[in-house]
């Protein structure tokens, strides 16, 4: 009976250690920003404390049920592994794929800042995202001056956020029926309907790219995601969210181009506008508009007055 209960505390240690160096392995391979040799990933391992009994069979173990239950998958080159052994090859091994990502967050929670700070694995994430957002009759529309530019700012508004909130990019790696329906939805709490960004190509609409949802969506999911991360963050935690934090108070000051349109129909019908209306208490970085109406409504004898001090004539 003592025979049997120290093989079943064996068994268990033994598989408690399979899972540990199964995850040295993805965060080996994560911090090397692309494919790995597979004879690194064994010189790592077997370097790491506590991890030198490991041999390279039981390794070359490991990383293949990595593979076969969808971690990681064979980078290079693109055949099988046995076939490359019969040819003398060296197997790479990487994170190539949305559903690598969304496995190891399930599985591997411990991982998600290695994902999140992960250059190659932030541009699938993108990728999935801005295919999730977008539709086009020409997909080489997305290489149009005008359109990529458009495109490059999503991205990058889009990959601060996923390196700066754990949540947020737990949200951002859903399929994609699920972020087009939520960002869209999310963006009705911004005051804000969804709308899509329609690109016309040579005056012809059946040549056209769209952006479907809108980034109002995207910054309502952020807040919730910062302050739930914020509300779930360990007592023990050093993680710094100055950053997200300063994210956030940036994106109050977002005016909508709907919210602008209101603006400027009340400029056009009043001589007079409240100061609290004007200038940086309103203005977003990302939308000049709010600047170009506050001058026209001023070029055309406009005035801006604090309503609590300032006394008008009546006979004017």
């Amino acid at each position: 009976m003592q025979q049997i209960q120290k093989n079943e505390k064996r068994k268990q240690g033994d598989h408690l250690n399979r899972s540990e160096r199964k995850s040295d392995i993805i965060k080996y391979i994560l911090g090397k920003n692309g494919p790995v040799r597979e004879p690194e990933i064994v010189k790592h391992l077997s370097e790491l404390p506590e991890r030198s009994t490991s041999d390279q069979s039981t390794i070359n173990k490991h990383i293949r049920k990595l593979r076969e239950d969808g971690f990681i998958e064979l980078a290079e080159p693109k055949q099988s592994f046995k076939k490359n052994r019969r040819h003398g090859l060296t197997n790479s091994w990487g994170v190539t794929k949305l559903n690598n990502v969304r496995k190891i967050i399930r599985d591997y929670p411990s991982l998600v800042e290695d994902l999140q700070n992960t250059e190659s694995v932030l541009k699938i994430v993108l990728d999935a995202l801005i295919k999730a957002i977008s539709q086009s009759t020409n997909e080489e529309y997305a290489e149009i001056e005008g359109i990529k530019i458009f495109l490059d700012g999503c991205r990058e508004d889009l990959r601060k956020k996923l390196k700066q909130s754990i949540s947020f990019f737990k949200f951002c790696v859903k399929d994609e029926y699920a972020i087009i329906r939520n960002s869209n939805d999310l963006a009705k709490l911004s005051d804000e309907d969804p709308y899509a960004t329609f690109f016309v190509i040579n005056g012809n609409s059946n040549n056209h790219f769209i952006i479907k949802g809108n980034s109002f969506g995207f910054d309502v999911a952020f807040k919730a995601c910062v302050a739930l991360d914020i509300m779930e963050r360990p007592a023990d935690s050093r993680k710094d969210i100055s950053q997200a934090i300063e994210c956030v108070k940036q994106i109050k000051n977002k005016v909508s181009d709907s919210q602008i349109e209101q603006l400027d129909e009340y400029y056009k019908k009043s001589k007079f506008a409240p100061d609290f209306l004007r200038g940086k208490k309103l203005i977003s970085v990302e939308n000049l508009k709010l600047q170009e109406i506050e001058l026209e409504f001023e070029e055309k004898g406009g005035e801006f007055i604090n309503y609590f001090t300032h006394q008008i004539d009546d006979s004017t």
